[in-house]
């Protein structure tokens, strides 16, 4: 059955719209109508599925690692958290990550001049983070920048820049030959631009591991969790707008990382003993650092039950649906 088919359907279960969708990708999908309160509730569901999906794959990565005798994969995220300063982390992380990554891989698929244009500004901007010649040149030249500007200034003339830039370029590809070709390609092959980028976004994480001599044959294994979430995003995108994509990144992003910056906050006097204890308890760490993993352990149980619930209530939304279509 094509994804019109669900859509047209009023009891229609969030499952059955997603893998209908991942079937057969369509340009033409329209946006949700729904409330905010609805949205919400959908990509909340949709969010729990991603975790378990990834949770899943995870397990089996593990499993694959230790058959194949590899051990454990070296990640540069964890290197980050560690040393980097939390409040550089927290914005990285849980916000400018999400936003440039939704803008570079999820935007365009709504084709228009405008989201193609920025769409190529954010390649761009991805690229040049990108340790080869081209990349080299393009952050040494912005930090000699920086340094003559201030870093407020440096980032105000570059956001207006990037802007007129985007805006620029939007004209000159709707005042062209060149937008038709494109409309062309958007409506006609949309399936592979919707998997081109899915994989993509994919295959770039592959970058946060390092000492892969090894495991380049893993390699889609190690990725496998980052493609579904792409996946998912893609649709979210598609179906409810750009801002529930970068919300449901955002989402996903934070529950991964704040465990590891509850770690990364207790003192090295506390990770003494957590490594030392046989029989470790939260009552014999310094004070701080009790509060610290008291309020991450709560954190983690209220975000666990969310999930628990969510992924429930998405399974038995389908169930129900699947029950009405019987009859």
């Amino acid at each position: 059955m094509c994804y019109n088919y669900y859509m047209e359907k009023k009891n229609t279960s969030l499952l059955s719209a997603l893998f209908a969708y991942l079937r057969n990708p369509r340009h033409d999908i329209k946006t949700s109508k729904q409330s905010i309160r609805s949205k919400f509730t959908d990509v909340l569901q949709y969010w729990s599925l991603g975790l378990v999906l990834a949770f899943l794959f995870g397990l089996f990565i593990s499993y694959a690692l230790l058959k194949t005798q590899h051990g454990e994969v070296d990640n540069y995220l964890e290197d980050f958290f560690l040393d980097g300063s939390v409040l550089i982390v927290v914005f990285l992380v849980f916000f400018f990550g999400p936003i440039i990554e939704e803008m570079t891989f999820r935007l365009v698929l709504r084709y228009s001049p405008i989201n193609f244009s920025f769409f190529l500004l954010f390649v761009f901007l991805l690229f040049s983070q990108s340790d080869n010649i081209v990349g080299r040149f393009i952050q040494e030249n912005f930090i000699i920048l920086e340094r003559s500007m201030g870093w407020y200034l440096f980032l105000f003339v570059a956001f207006v820049l990037f802007c007129l830039i985007g805006i620029a370029m939007a004209q000159a590809i709707k005042s062209s030959k060149f937008s038709i070709v494109l409309e062309y390609i958007f409506e006609n092959y949309f399936v592979y631009i919707f998997y081109s980028l899915a994989c993509i976004f994919a295959f770039l994480h592959i970058f946060n591991y390092y000492n892969l001599d090894n495991f380049w044959l893993l390699m889609p294994v190690l990725v496998a969790p980052q493609f579904v979430i792409g996946l998912i995003l893609s649709y979210i995108r598609m179906r409810y707008g750009i801002t529930w994509s970068i919300f449901y990144h955002i989402l996903h992003n934070s529950l991964i990382s704040i465990p590891v910056l509850v770690f990364s906050a207790i003192s090295e006097q506390g990770n003494e003993i957590m490594d030392n204890s046989e029989n470790f308890q939260i009552s014999d760490l310094p004070t701080d650092d009790a509060r610290i993993m008291m309020w991450g352990t709560y954190f983690s149980i209220f975000v666990f039950i969310l999930i628990i619930l969510s992924f429930i209530s998405l399974i038995r939304d389908h169930k129900k649906h699947k029950t009405l279509d019987k009859i």
